[in-house]
């Protein structure tokens, strides 16, 4: 998949995000993402069944050469529209959507290309 585009800073924009709807397996408790960037820093973004207002997010700075980014429940932070919050604790079976997103205004063209996500006990 290649997630591209330009963030602009208009219109109070600053993020762009893509994001599908997916099932885990029980017993998960690796995700790892294998992707080439181009230097910008990304979230890997879940959602749950139990908790579906809330976002949880895992930053990683997306290398230009192919890299494999590991992720525990533990690495991500529960947020509501970009702030910090209070939540119930994530487990990778309740996960029902998983999704890429650049924020924190990092003005200009990007592009993420993900090879693989694999999941593992």
């Amino acid at each position: 998949m290649v997630f591209e585009g330009v963030v602009s800073l208009e219109n109070n924009g600053g993020f762009a995000s893509t994001r599908a709807s997916v099932r885990f397996s029980q017993g998960i408790q690796n995700l790892e993402l294998s992707a080439r960037g181009d230097g910008k820093r990304y979230k890997v973004i879940l959602r749950t069944q139990i908790a579906p207002q809330v976002t949880y997010e895992a930053g990683f700075l997306a290398d230009p050469t192919w890299q494999s980014y590991r992720f525990t429940t533990d690495q991500f932070k529960a947020s509501f529209r970009g702030r910090s919050i209070a939540a119930p604790d994530l487990f990778f079976a309740d996960v029902t959507e998983f999704g890429i997103l650049i924020a924190d205004k990092q003005d200009g063209a990007f592009r993420l290309q993900l090879e693989a996500l694999k999941l593992s006990a």
